[in-house]
């Protein structure tokens, strides 16, 4: 719809049309005919319907002409029914009279509604450029978003990655201790916890920390804004491995301060890369004798692979290479009777013989 309809709609709205009381409907009809024609134009291109067929004088046909006793008013009133006309009872109170001879102002509703601004020339006039821009415009602010948050991520790392931003300034040490303190661990991780709170080096925490014979593990984590905590677990020693070291449940070896052994501990010996092997045999033997009350104090294994095992009452017991565990049943059903058979004690079984063993009994001094 072009401006200039627009500007005669608008004039259209706003001016009454008063005819003479004594004028007959064929004389008003060319009148309103002319008002009529400028308003369904209107709507119709507001709305975008298109023209309606033409009543044969070169004119749209108006709504309501062609029935008969219709008049040109029956249009305007159908396309603005709420308005009252002169013959028309008022359906509503809102509705008021209107004097003889004037019809009021047509007026035509507009509701700025999606489904007309898309039928509506005026407004579709500018959509393509802005589907032009748009993209474009995003695309620029999207752009200078990602570059601006890369940019400040980048200063935040290094930022927080300086030595001298935020400093650790506390270490906190947990667990439960026997043979290790708070303070020496504190001092051997002294030198490994410098620098800032995320450029501290928490794998050589865990090594310096691990330097000690009798930590076994050590988780470290950090405690915003300056703390270091860690949670320390001790060494537990199950049995000697030689005269120097100890070995833990888990078959691993440590070397602590001798002056640091518990007492009491059995004594396992074997060549490199057998601890776990002759723990495992340790504690398999052990169990076997204990019924008979008689427990291991030292196990050998020596380099022809042989086993060689002690009692806590000084008692030898000599396995070999072979059936050591076979060996170690028959001996275990013969022990009863040579217990009561040699009332001084015995001091050595050798059970590496097929069909039998060499017993030598304690040496009894005055």
């Amino acid at each position: 719809m072009s401006r200039n309809a627009v500007r005669d709609h608008r004039h259209i709205e706003h001016a009454p049309i008063r005819l003479d009381a004594g004028s007959a409907n064929n004389d008003v009809e060319p009148v309103l005919s002319d008002v009529e024609e400028p308003i369904q134009r209107s709507v119709r291109e507001f709305r975008g319907v298109p023209h309606k067929a033409d009543d044969g004088q070169g004119r749209p046909s108006v709504a309501g002409k062609g029935r008969p006793g219709a008049t040109a008013a029956d249009g305007i009133e159908h396309l603005a029914p709420d308005y009252p006309w002169p013959n028309r009872r008022p359906d509503r109170p809102s509705e008021a009279a209107v004097a003889p001879g004037v019809l009021p102002p047509a007026t035509l509703v507009r509701t700025n509604t999606s489904r007309e601004a898309e039928h509506s020339p005026l407004l579709t006039q500018r959509i393509p450029a802005q589907a032009e821009s748009s993209p474009v415009l995003r695309r620029v602010l999207t752009g200078l978003l990602a570059a601006a948050l890369l940019a400040g991520a980048t200063w935040g790392i290094v930022t927080l990655r300086d030595p001298a931003t935020l400093p650790i300034r506390a270490v906190k040490v947990e667990g439960r201790f026997t043979h290790v303190t708070a303070q020496a661990l504190q001092q051997a991780v002294a030198d490994a916890a410098t620098g800032g709170f995320l450029s501290v080096d928490v794998d050589a925490i865990r090594r310096a920390a691990l330097s000690l014979p009798w930590v076994h593990s050590v988780g470290v984590r950090r405690v915003w804004p300056d703390t270091l905590r860690l949670t320390v677990t001790e060494q537990t020693a199950v049995a000697r491995w030689g005269e120097q070291s100890l070995i833990n449940s888990n078959g691993d070896v440590f070397t602590p301060d001798p002056s640091s052994f518990p007492p009491g501990l059995p004594e396992l010996r074997g060549p490199a890369g057998t601890e776990d092997a002759v723990l495992s045999r340790y504690r398999a033997m052990n169990e076997i004798l204990a019924p008979l009350k008689l427990r291991i104090t030292r196990m050998e294994l020596d380099e022809r692979r042989a086993w060689r095992l002690s009692m806590d009452g000084g008692m030898e017991l000599v396995l070999g290479r072979e059936q050591a565990e076979e060996r170690l049943q028959r001996f275990i059903n013969i022990y009863p009777a040579l217990q009561a058979a040699e009332p001084p004690g015995i001091a050595r079984v050798d059970m590496r013989y097929s069909n039998g063993f060499a017993l030598q009994r304690k040496v009894v001094t005055n």
